[in-house]
């Protein structure tokens, strides 16, 4: 049986991005946003994002922005401390970034709050499996986003904690835009912080201290 989430974790290249963040803004991108590959970096980029499919390019709701987080499980965390996976720093290109911590409970429920234009808020683990010829047909003729939240086995290992607003971030009659910022009514401080991920380097591995 898995065990609860405990936190979760925003890589970032930039404090600033970790500022905005801790002041309560998500930078968000379209699903289809991550279709292009740029100098072979898989992690980021992944030509499945939004597909019904595993086999063909069939895809739904890629114009819905996403937000990508680390979930934390209580099984994770030893002697209450949490490995970070070196692919994650390498994959978010993070090797002289930060790293967010949120307390899980807390930014559940204030996920509801998020100030997002009258539209649906989903927030949930992402399964990691391969879709099957059966699956597809059921996304297919489902209006929800649920094909947002499944990916190919292969990124298993980000743990991933996704938000998705279903929202079309654009469309035949309006401009094209590759992002949107959406934004809590106050402030993560009280149950978020940040530490610089270098400094977390220790024995060939990043060790991260948690609250």
């Amino acid at each position: 049986m898995e065990t609860a989430i405990k936190y979760l974790l925003k890589f970032v290249k930039d404090k600033k991005y970790a500022e905005q963040l801790l002041d309560g803004t998500l930078y968000m991108r379209p699903a289809d946003y991550y279709h292009k590959e740029e100098k072979g970096k898989i992690g980021q980029n992944d030509i499945r994002e939004a597909a019904v499919s595993s086999m063909i390019q069939v895809y739904k709701h890629g114009h819905c922005p996403i937000y990508c987080m680390t979930a934390v499980r209580e099984d994770d965390i030893v002697d209450g401390q949490y490995i970070i996976s070196e692919k994650c720093i390498q994959d978010f290109e993070c090797e002289t970034g930060y790293i967010v911590i949120l307390k899980f409970d807390i930014f559940e429920e204030r996920l509801r709050t998020l100030l997002s234009e009258g539209y649906c808020v989903c927030g949930g683990l992402v399964d990691y499996h391969i879709i099957t010829f059966d699956e597809m047909g059921k996304l297919m003729g489902d209006d929800s986003p649920k094909n947002l939240f499944i990916k190919h086995p292969y990124f298993s290992y980000q743990k991933e904690f996704r938000i998705v607003v279903c929202k079309e971030l654009y469309n035949l009659n309006e401009p094209m835009i590759d992002h949107k910022k959406y934004f809590f009514p106050s402030s993560l401080r009280d149950f978020a912080i940040y530490r610089s991920i270098p400094e977390l380097y220790h024995n060939g591995q990043h060790v991260l201290p948690l609250p």
